[in-house]
């Protein structure tokens, strides 16, 4: 029998190979970190989250190349504006 770690290190792995291997990378451009800070600024005064300035940078680049964050804490980029999903919420079909 497998332990719950070796299932989660599978199941990671697979996901890893199936979805992530394949997304193309997207550079940072200079503009990026000042939206960066704005965007994580704005949250956080807001008390809509808790986002730290490498969130904002991810954040600001996904909204600048129109890509969806694929991340467990949806809640602080949703605070930023910027669309996420969390892979590994099962969802019913």
């Amino acid at each position: 029998m497998r332990s719950l770690d070796e299932t989660l290190r599978e199941r990671g792995l697979r996901f890893y190979s199936e979805r992530i291997a394949g997304l193309p990378s997207f550079s940072s451009e200079m503009s990026d970190y000042t939206v960066a800070a704005k965007l994580a600024g704005k949250a956080r005064r807001g008390g809509q989250g808790k986002p730290g300035l490498i969130d904002g940078l991810i954040a600001a680049i996904a909204i600048r190349t129109g890509a969806t964050v694929a991340r467990q804490n949806t809640k602080d980029f949703e605070a930023m504006g910027c669309r996420c999903d969390n892979p590994l919420v099962k969802r019913a079909i």
